[in-house]
């Protein structure tokens, strides 16, 4: 069972240290862990096994959520990714 026309998911990006941490980061451009990228790399085969597909990846522009999308998109074949600065997460201070 796939998703229907014009459905969507939302899925977070991978932990960082700071999470780790219980830290809230906002805009600060923190890496995945690796740990952390190959859970999503199993989360994402996952989706591929009950034939959840998604045949577009948005991201914002901070390092942890195009790290999580590269691991979609070579986990499930999405050949179309796209950065988008607005949806970064808000601003602390």
């Amino acid at each position: 069972m796939g998703f229907e026309k014009g459905s969507f998911g939302l899925i977070r990006h991978a932990k960082t240290e700071l999470n780790l941490q219980n830290r809230v980061q906002g805009t600060t451009d923190n890496s995945a862990t690796p740990q952390s990228l190959n859970e999503m790399r199993e989360f994402a085969r996952t989706l591929r096994e009950r034939n959840l597909n998604f045949s577009r990846i948005y991201t914002s522009d901070l390092q942890r959520t195009i790290e999580t999308g590269e691991v979609f998109q070579e986990e499930l074949g999405i050949r179309s990714a796209f950065i988008e600065p607005r949806f970064r997460d808000r601003g602390q201070g």
